[in-house]
């Protein structure tokens, strides 16, 4: 998911939550670069918290199929075919291993006097594929063995009655991905005979553990088909399973299964998903072009008039310093290392208890209207880099600047009021308050800028 930071100019983008340094001038000259922004309306929508992530289209996860027969297999179905309830998958000894509906394996033979619900569900088929005179529960009586003595001869098996569990497969309708094993070869109990899956056209996504929340079976997605086709999926299964990479290193992923319409000339293919975690209505939404940056100082939006910055930041030392009209007239300059830079880390490192190295020396320099793009695997430390730009950490060494402030020298408060007055952050998720208003938890955006609530909901209110 990515973010952007738009720092004095400067635009960051990663994947973390979004920054924005305000930009205001370093002295006196205008910069002939920069032109104010056109000013935007604020509306009232509704935002989604949405995540695209590539998957596949195909027939979903495969399952391999194991012989419970020693013997010889004599015949195989063909890669591709679909094999329905009571037909044949393979012949070992040229005796047909039949395929029957149900979730619950064969695990014992079955006869006259036994008792459970795997006879239930064999009598479940035997009934839908069309023998009669039984009682379909869980006894297993002569009536049952009659019917399956049928079943046999029309199998070519002989009428013994008993069902033994080598013989039957159960599972839904499934289709025949490859063959693990040829016509001739000698197999044996646990032995690979066929890869399977099932029937229906699904898309398959791999989450990281960390996007879970975005998956809950039932819910709707919205799947991009590689012709720009759109169409609505259902997430069909959630499941955790481990990959184990090339150097033997295990994650642990999950895997979800979306249902979608039938799809027509496309075998398999990448498919956008589009996943949606949350939707807020009613939310007042605000241009990033409505927000300017004032000469004087603060910011302006549509409507309203400028609201100026403290003068300086209260602490140790002035920070921040907002150099009069009378001084900006005699050229006063803020003392930083060059007015084109606006932000530099300088052999930074993030260490995390444990022993966790998120950076480990990053060295950078960004200026004024400069795009840079921060990406990077999950984990990579595109977030701590992100957050130790936004002082929202102190980095474990190294020295992160931005526009000209030295962050390691700032007392918290100062730190305060230096995202309060200079940086932005927009995140991921719309971290509303509960049970207040719309116009209360943008009101609270003002807090740290010390507007009287007043004039905090008053803003809120007509913007």
């Amino acid at each position: 998911m990515k973010i952007k930071s738009l720092v004095g100019g400067v635009v960051v983008a990663a994947v973390a939550g979004l920054i924005a340094l305000l930009n205001w001038p370093t002295s006196h000259t205008p910069d002939a670069s920069v032109t104010e922004p056109k000013t935007g309306k604020v509306t009232k929508g509704t935002l989604a918290d949405t995540k695209t992530v590539s998957g596949t289209l195909g027939y979903g996860s495969s399952t391999t199929l194991s012989s419970r027969l020693g013997g010889t297999l004599t015949a195989l179905a063909e890669a591709d075919a679909t094999v329905k309830r009571g037909q044949v998958l393979y012949r070992v000894d040229d005796h047909p291993v039949v395929l029957l509906q149900g979730t619950l394996p064969a695990y014992r033979a079955l006869r006259p006097g036994v008792k459970g619900a795997d006879v239930k569900q064999l009598e479940q088929n035997l009934k839908a594929l069309g023998y009669t005179g039984f009682t379909v529960d869980e006894t297993y009586s002569a009536a049952t063995a009659t019917a399956v003595k049928k079943w046999q001869k029309k199998l070519g098996l002989p009428k013994t009655g008993v069902v033994e569990p080598g013989r039957v497969v159960y599972a839904p309708r499934v289709r025949i991905e490859a063959r693990q094993a040829a016509v001739g070869d000698a197999t044996q109990p646990g032995q690979g005979v066929l890869k399977v899956t099932g029937t229906d056209r699904v898309v398959t996504v791999k989450l990281d553990v960390a996007d879970q929340r975005l998956a809950k079976q039932g819910v709707k997605v919205k799947l991009t088909l590689p012709d720009g086709t759109v169409k609505q999926g259902t997430v069909k299964k959630v499941q955790t399973v481990v990959e184990t990479g090339e150097n033997g290193d295990s994650t642990t992923k999950i895997e979800v299964t979306v249902a979608l319409p039938p799809v027509a000339g496309l075998d398999s293919a990448s498919v956008d998903t589009a996943f949606t975690a949350s939707v807020r209505e009613n939310v007042l939404t605000v241009p990033v072009a409505a927000l300017l940056a004032l000469a004087e100082g603060g910011i302006r939006s549509r409507g309203h008039h400028a609201h100026r910055l403290p003068p300086h930041l209260r602490g140790d030392r002035p920070v921040l310093q907002r150099p009069g009209r009378d001084q900006r007239t005699r050229g006063h300059r803020r003392p930083h290392r060059g007015a084109s830079v606006m932000i530099e880390l300088t052999d930074v490192t993030k260490v995390y208890d444990g022993g966790v190295a998120a950076l480990a020396g990053v060295s950078v320099t960004i200026k004024r209207g400069e795009l840079l793009a921060i990406v990077g695997p999950s984990g990579s430390g595109k977030s701590t880099m992100l957050h130790d730009m936004g002082a929202l950490d102190r980095c474990t060494s190294g020295r992160v600047t931005i526009d000209g402030h030295d962050l390691a020298t700032l007392s918290d408060r100062q730190l305060s009021t230096l995202r309060a007055n200079l940086i932005g952050f927009v995140f991921q998720a719309f971290h509303l308050a509960d049970g207040m208003t719309i116009v209360e938890n943008v009101a609270d955006g003002l807090l740290y800028s010390g507007v009287g609530l007043r004039e905090r909901r008053s803003r809120a209110a007509t913007c």
